[in-house]
């Protein structure tokens, strides 16, 4: 990306979903500024100032998925660094949500210019065959850690 990209040269707080139902977990597939080929990830975005992290959520499962989540617990940290990006990303896991799913958008980005190809639930034990990013989730989903009544902290360096 070029000197204008908004993701680059400062820390962004981002605020990101884990929906569940029947052993498969909702992901979109999109454009990342760090990866060259798109990468299956769960639903989020930047925490905007004055917004909560929960509400931030909410607002951008609606805006890339159709569907708000909701009876929301914090369980994962996770610190991603790859100069000039660096996010810390709060990953919270969702009771239920309510909606139609289908493919959003973003609005930060024009018609012409959108990241998101595909947005679907993933079963589960199909996800170490996906390009799915941050790393760590494939396993605490495959194995259940997710379950765990705990907050977890994961740090990636490029």
């Amino acid at each position: 990306m070029n000197s204008i990209d908004p993701y680059s040269d400062k820390i962004r707080v981002r605020s990101c979903g884990l929906l569940i139902s029947d052993d498969k977990v909702l992901l979109v597939k999109q454009n990342v500024p760090t990866r060259e080929n798109p990468v299956w990830i769960p639903p989020g975005g930047g925490v905007e100032p004055g917004e909560s992290a929960e509400d931030a959520l909410k607002r951008e499962c609606r805006e890339e998925t159709g569907v708000t989540p909701s009876g929301l617990r914090l369980r994962y940290i996770h610190e991603f660094i790859d100069n000039p990006y660096h996010a810390l990303e709060l990953y919270f896991l969702a009771d239920s949500f309510t909606g139609e799913l289908k493919k959003g958008s973003d609005p930060e980005h024009s018609q012409n210019e959108q990241l998101i190809h595909e947005v679907c639930f993933k079963p589960v034990d199909e996800l170490t065959a996906l390009n799915v990013v941050p790393d760590f989730l494939v396993d605490e989903l495959k194995t259940g850690r997710y379950l765990q009544n705990q907050i977890g902290y994961f740090k990636s360096d490029q």
